[in-house]
């Protein structure tokens, strides 16, 4: 089998992405395309308010119903965490399909991008591992819509001493590597076009394939400008972190409350460390245990109200409904409508299967904040040199053998199904 590796952010992949991966395999003979999102890139930082499961959803979504079988999406690099290098990535694959492989993998990239492939880390050992695909890409007209507080808003950041996209002309005599060269360009289409696009309220639904712009629609992703103000426009967290806290110790016992700052405070630092949003981790945690004192009737008739099933064991101990009510709240009597947000906050005691990053930060802020016994500084900082999904498992497993064993509690089912996934990111 002929396999051809299409990494990027694809934040989000629109029809110039589709139409190359098409172009790979019909004129190149592949027989199949994998769409690798990163989850961190090292040369540039992703400048919008969507989350690696977020663009690895939209692809999977498009690969359900497009390329005829021959478009498929490896999460690796998400589920690896961390920096995401290329290198790393092509030599995982080539193990990974070595029974079926033939002749050598192969790495599709813009031009733009491979003119700088120079400063990537070990470009050699990834030529010795993989053909290299360059195809030319045209720049997208975004400035003809010249709103320049607009376009900082949504262009990625070059990072060290990479000029990012276009800003290095691609010379295709004096690339050293050996590669096929597609002349054709493909679609002058750019996410970051689409990303202003969206917050200008502009025409994009026939630049991204449909499924994706249902997706965009259904979930409001990339809308967080205001134009009067010509900045971005973020919920006043400081407010609404005030708004919850007030609520929150009214609510709750004092001892209560002051865990919920201390989670709030850590959620926060994770967020920080981890390069998410630290005053969304901040109010998550504020809020997240809001109603963990409300009467069992109250707590089930409200948490009943997501439309999810009450679970048995939440039958026996309503009082683990408390996440599920306090994202209702939080939607309903707040306005928090921040998907990330009202997640985390829902699943913070039990965790769920394909949990956004907010939620694993909160997850684990309320299991190490300085509060718990256990939870020394030396404790904490030995789990921050982790990856997120590192530390993510080794809390989940610390937290199963503290609650099945030592206490001797029924687990979530959800929660066992995350034993057994995270198994595989301790080392």
């Amino acid at each position: 089998m002929k396999i051809a590796v299409f990494g990027g952010s694809f934040n989000p992949l629109h029809n110039g992405h589709a139409m190359l991966a098409d172009t790979v395999i019909k004129d190149l003979g592949y027989d199949k395309v994998l769409f690798v999102p990163t989850f961190i890139p090292p040369h540039k930082k992703i400048n919008a308010d969507v989350s690696p499961e977020k663009r690895l959803k939209m692809l999977e979504l498009f690969c359900r119903t497009n390329g005829g079988g021959h478009f498929e999406v490896e999460p690796c690099e998400i589920e690896r965490g961390g920096v995401s290098y290329t290198v790393d990535t092509i030599e995982y694959l080539n193990k990974k399909y070595s029974k079926v492989l033939e002749g050598k993998l192969a790495f599709i990239m813009g031009d733009e991008v491979a003119s700088e492939f120079d400063k990537w880390k070990q470009p050699e050992r990834i030529v010795e591992l993989a053909d290299l695909i360059i195809t030319h890409r045209i720049k997208d007209d975004s400035a003809s819509h010249p709103d320049f507080a607009v376009t900082e808003s949504v262009n990625n950041t070059p990072l060290g001493d990479y000029k990012g996209d276009f800003n290095v002309c691609f010379d295709e005599k004096a690339f050293k590597y050996p590669c096929t060269f597609l002349k054709e360009a493909v679609l002058p289409v750019s996410s970051s076009d689409i990303r202003k696009r969206i917050i200008e309220g502009r025409s994009f639904k026939y630049l991204i394939p449909a499924e994706i712009y249902t997706y965009i629609e259904k979930n409001d992703l990339y809308r967080h400008f205001d134009k009067e103000n010509r900045k971005c426009k973020k919920m006043n967290y400081e407010a609404k972190i005030e708004e919850i806290r007030a609520y929150t110790e009214a609510h709750v016992k004092k001892s209560r409350y002051e865990h919920s700052e201390r989670v709030a405070s850590m959620c926060s630092l994770l967020c920080s460390h981890y390069g998410l949003d630290a005053e969304k981790g901040y109010l998550a945690g504020i809020g997240h245990d809001m109603c963990k004192d409300m009467d069992d009737e109250k707590v089930t008739k409200t948490a009943a109200k997501d439309g999810l099933p009450i679970l048995e064991i939440e039958k026996n101990k309503p009082s683990l409904l408390h996440g599920r009510a306090a994202a209702i709240l939080m939607k309903e009597k707040f306005g928090i409508n921040d998907s990330d947000i009202l997640e985390a906050v829902a699943f913070h005691t039990s965790g769920k299967l394909g949990m956004c990053d907010l939620t694993k930060c909160l997850f684990l802020a309320d299991k190490i904040e300085p509060g718990r016994p256990q939870s020394t500084e030396e404790y904490r900082n030995r789990y921050l040199t982790l990856s997120l999904d590192e530390m993510t498992a080794c809390i989940i497993m610390e937290n199963y053998d503290y609650v099945l064993n030592k206490k001797g509690y029924v687990l979530y089912p959800e929660t066992e199904r995350l034993v057994e996934y995270y198994k595989k990111f301790i080392k």
